[in-house]
């Protein structure tokens, strides 16, 4: 079986492996590249936290400061992991999404962003009282043609599942399918997506099946897929 997933090289080589173990082919395209912004003075004086809720931001900030003791807030496992490559050393996780971030938080935030966010957390914070300041870092550049060895797949349909990690990657990939007028390719395949926001992102076509992970993280996705693979062989 056939596994699309369109992320980045170095955020897809866990994937690699983990669908490796349970027999899956992954083809994996990226759909857009980051751009980070250079040149950026980061103030950080009064800071007491700084908030992550992308892998890029992490990559982008510590471009642009040495700071790595300050406590760091982020969304999700990947993101965690990342903060703590880059040497961040006080990293906690509120797993799921941004409202498991607000319950967490303390004020004086600094909120390390992308120039497009599909939820408005400095809005989300501000409205429960917190001080945030949003440095704009960097910008994700969606491809404006749908890759050659994602089309053929879909043409010779080869493709049995698709996974969503973020609204931004699936709306990508949604626009360029019916730029391209292969929605039709989709209803043998079944997606499946890291929360309901994803899902609504993608409910534009028809598919096979769309699946949410209970929780938003790697393994709630896995034991879906696991379920879908077993309900496939029988």
């Amino acid at each position: 079986m056939l596994t699309l997933v369109t992320r980045e090289e170095k955020d897809a080589k866990r994937i690699y492996r983990v669908l490796s173990e349970r027999k899956l082919n992954t083809l994996n395209v990226p759909l857009f590249s980051v751009s980070y912004y250079k040149d950026i003075k980061i103030n950080l004086r009064k800071i007491q936290s700084i908030i992550f809720s992308s892998s890029n931001g992490v990559r982008a900030l510590s471009k642009l400061t040495k700071k790595r003791t300050i406590k760091v807030y982020v969304i999700g496992d990947r993101t965690f992991h990342v903060a703590k490559r880059h040497g961040f050393k006080n990293v906690i996780n509120a797993k799921g999404n941004s409202e498991s971030l607000c319950r967490l938080v303390n004020n004086e935030l600094y909120y390390a962003a992308g120039k497009a966010q599909a939820v408005n957390i400095k809005k989300q914070l501000e409205r429960k009282g917190f001080s945030v300041r949003k440095g704009i870092l960097y910008e994700i550049v969606a491809k404006k043609f749908l890759p050659k060895k994602i089309k053929d797949a879909l043409i010779k349909k080869k493709i049995h599942f698709v996974l969503f990690f973020s609204p931004k990657t699936a709306d990508i990939l949604i626009k360029l399918v019916i730029k391209n007028n292969l929605q039709s390719c989709f209803s043998s395949i079944d997606a499946f997506v890291f929360s309901r926001p994803v899902k609504g992102v993608i409910s534009d076509i028809r598919w096979k099946s769309i699946n949410v992970a209970k929780k938003p993280n790697l393994e709630s996705m896995l034991q879906a897929i696991d379920a879908k693979v077993k309900a496939r062989k029988r």
